[in-house]
């Protein structure tokens, strides 16, 4: 893992980037990444739904500008303020802040950005309690660090065609988009 010093070091190389870069929000071994000013909410009235993962973007969610009073078995997409990427020779780790842990919430998100990826990260918050929560602007949610990977690649995150999830950089461009193999045209069950 790199240490802030060597983050720090990244950063101005060009390796690594976040942005906006808040000092505060560095740690020994990490940086604290805020939760961004919209959340995206899926839309089904309480009705019973079924989503099918084989179809493409057929979710129908809301945005809504934050602060946000989280309701109880509700279910909120997320995205960071901070735009993350790793260029040539490092990977991001992501993991939730500690403190958000112990809260009784549910935090999901993919826990690694590939070396060449560039975005803003995305996630989900699900409140499986009968208490509300309120969700305030620049939440600190989740904690990234920062590895070298040693050795040669064959094709980078940014350099594959089937990379889903490049040039991410505000919510309403987080969409679901199943596998490729998955999509109904390709589908050969």
């Amino acid at each position: 893992m790199l240490t802030d010093a060597e983050i720090l070091k990244n950063m101005k190389s060009g390796e690594i980037t976040i942005s906006p870069f808040k000092r505060l929000n560095l740690g020994a071994n990490s940086y604290d990444l805020r939760i961004g000013d919209r959340i995206r909410s899926l839309k089904y009235n309480n009705a019973k739904i079924t989503i099918d993962l084989t179809a493409e973007n057929q979710y129908n969610f809301y945005d809504i500008d934050l602060p946000y009073m989280l309701l109880p078995k509700e279910l909120i997409i997320f995205t960071s303020k901070e735009v993350v990427g790793c260029r040539c020779e490092t990977l991001g780790l992501l993991s939730p802040r500690s403190n958000l842990s112990r809260s009784g919430l549910i935090f999901q998100f993919s826990q690694l950005l590939d070396t060449g990826f560039k975005g803003i990260v995305s996630g989900v918050i699900y409140n499986p309690m009968d208490a509300s929560f309120w969700i305030p602007k620049n939440l600190r949610v989740m904690q990234i660090m920062f590895t070298r990977v040693p050795g040669e690649f064959f094709k980078r995150y940014n350099e594959r065609k089937w990379s889903k999830n490049t040039n991410q950089f505000k919510i309403e461009d987080i969409k679901y988009k199943p596998d490729k193999e998955w999509r109904r045209a390709d589908a050969k069950l």
